[in-house]
């Protein structure tokens, strides 16, 4: 079989299917992009008499399209979770995600989802703010390389 996007040749190889519908992923489209970048990281300690640690920390993620049409894209990032109830979680997305899913692509780790249409030239931010607070003589790991 001969593989083309948008009458854009991408190769040659053998082809087989089972059944009358299936989804064929041909890779990533070089006119959409996303990009996740670090806003911010801070910790410190909060309180007079029970005193907890704080860690907060914000990122982004700035999705693109140069097509001359309106293109469907799929968002999936991982949620900040606690694997201790003395800790406590409060995460903002903006804007908010469609669902909160268990992802089979990453792992099966839960993830937010978002679904968007990007109009031609248009770019989406997907903003995340987390603050994390935690016993002082607990030691917390943010994940992701954070802090």
């Amino acid at each position: 079989a001969r593989y083309f996007v948008d009458d854009v040749a991408l190769g040659e190889n053998s082809f087989s299917f089972n059944g009358s519908k299936g989804t064929i992923f041909f890779g990533t489209d070089p006119q959409v992009t996303g990009v996740m970048r670090s806003l911010k990281r801070s910790t410190g300690e909060s309180g007079l008499i029970s005193k907890d640690q704080t860690t907060s920390w914000s990122w982004e993620i700035v999705l693109s399209s140069t097509r001359a049409y309106p293109v469907e894209v799929r968002v999936e990032d991982p949620m900040p979770e606690v694997t201790n109830e003395a800790f406590k979680l409060e995460v903002k997305s903006t804007p908010r995600p469609e669902q909160a899913v268990t992802s089979l692509n990453q792992g099966k780790v839960k993830v937010y989802r978002w679904k968007v249409t990007l109009k031609p030239a248009e770019v989406l931010t997907i903003k995340h703010d987390v603050k994390l607070s935690a016993p002082v003589d607990m030691k917390v790991d943010p994940g992701r390389g954070e802090l």
